[in-house]
């Protein structure tokens, strides 16, 4: 009889787990949707599948280029579109990796969360809600938080209000670099970028 209690709770337990994932995962797609049509982005129902949330979030944020400026770095915009495939197919590959897998993984874990902490931040920028680094770092690491303020940010602004195509404001982690480390510029201006 006794088993039977403990089976009972573990089933409740996994029922009430259950119910807190389908309600985070509907604020987040929720926010991630409000935010596309703002940015006037044509498949805004993309904010509601996984994978395809960010490839729309990238594109609505960054617009049309071929480069993004991640950290001083200039990364291909098409692999930061696949980034949710790129690092499901990493993680899968460093696990398999026998003794070093685990510190791989971890580096992989490490640059997700730099990214999506960029991504976040920038997408808050072109919503007039700027936040700082410590925030964002926060947000993505209990995404319940970086849901309810994209939720409530894009909540602020009209649907369409703004144009993810010819949006001519420069991000603030998209603006060139000067001096020495000028070869790393992420900007989408430079000559032969294109």
């Amino acid at each position: 009889m006794d088993e039977y209690a403990v089976f009972a709770a573990l089933g409740g337990f996994l029922v009430v787990l259950f119910i807190i994932a389908v309600a985070v995962y509907l604020v987040d797609a929720i926010g991630r949707y409000k935010y596309l049509k703002v940015r006037n982005y044509q498949n805004a129902w993309m904010g509601f599948i996984p994978f395809a949330n960010i490839y729309a979030c990238v594109e609505a944020t960054y617009g049309p280029c071929n480069f993004i400026n991640l950290y001083g770095w200039r990364a291909s915009a098409s692999i930061l579109k696949l980034w949710a495939v790129v690092v499901a197919v990493l993680t899968y590959v460093v696990n398999l990796i026998p003794y070093v897998g685990g510190v791989l993984a971890l580096v992989v874990t490490v640059l997700n969360i730099a990214f999506l902490v960029q991504l976040f931040k920038d997408m808050l920028e072109r919503l007039d809600d700027p936040q700082t680094t410590g925030f964002a770092i926060l947000a993505n690491i209990i995404t319940i938080i970086a849901s309810i303020k994209l939720l409530a940010s894009s909540s602020a602004h009209a649907p369409a209000s703004q144009d993810w195509m010819t949006d001519a404001r420069v991000l603030t982690s998209q603006q060139t670099l000067d001096g020495p480390l000028s070869f790393l510029n992420g900007s989408n201006n430079n000559q032969g970028q294109q």
